[in-house]
């Protein structure tokens, strides 16, 4: 049996463009678009000027599947998951004793 490839795990935050049908005055629908913020979470492929790419599952053959592509523009943050794990951690109240 081969060895899966060491690649890093890895959360990014992103913008990504919203999109609504239906009419709609167009001052109200102007001042009601908007962007929804997302969260993705998978092994880091590739990483460039033009893009992040990701990988929800890998096999030991270095095959890649449920791919995601994010453009660079998009990504508002991107961290190992350990720093992520660590930032939530921090982030939760305390439970008290």
């Amino acid at each position: 049996m081969s060895k899966f490839k060491s690649l890093h795990l890895v959360v990014v935050d992103w913008v990504d463009s919203a999109a609504h049908n239906g009419w709609r005055d167009w001052k109200e629908a102007a001042e009601t678009q908007d962007t929804i913020q997302c969260r993705s979470v998978g092994f880091l492929l590739s990483k460039d000027k033009g893009r992040v790419a990701l990988a929800g599952s890998i096999t030991n053959n270095d095959d890649a599947g449920e791919r995601h592509s994010i453009p660079k523009s998009c990504v508002i943050k991107m961290r190992s998951i350990e720093k992520f794990l660590q930032e939530e951690k921090e982030r939760r109240p305390k439970a008290k004793e």
